[in-house]
């Protein structure tokens, strides 16, 4: 079964709905990362905050899953 496509204007629910919505998050925190009110700091922080959740799957979230 295919699921709908997520609402950017909606309130992320729960740790689910954040991973299901992360591919489309994932440019838009990028996208900040690479802004210039983000500090050298900052800017390393989000990069391996990125690099953390796309190594994050589905056997990750299985208490959460219904």
């Amino acid at each position: 079964m295919h699921k709908p496509m997520p609402d950017p204007q909606r309130e992320i629910e729960d740790l689910v709905d954040f991973y299901d919505r992360w591919p489309e998050l994932r440019d838009d925190i990028c996208k900040l990362r690479a802004g210039e009110m983000v500090t050298a700091d900052q800017a390393a922080i989000v990069r391996w905050m990125v690099f953390m959740v796309d190594r994050v799957g589905p056997s990750d979230l299985e208490p959460e899953v219904e």
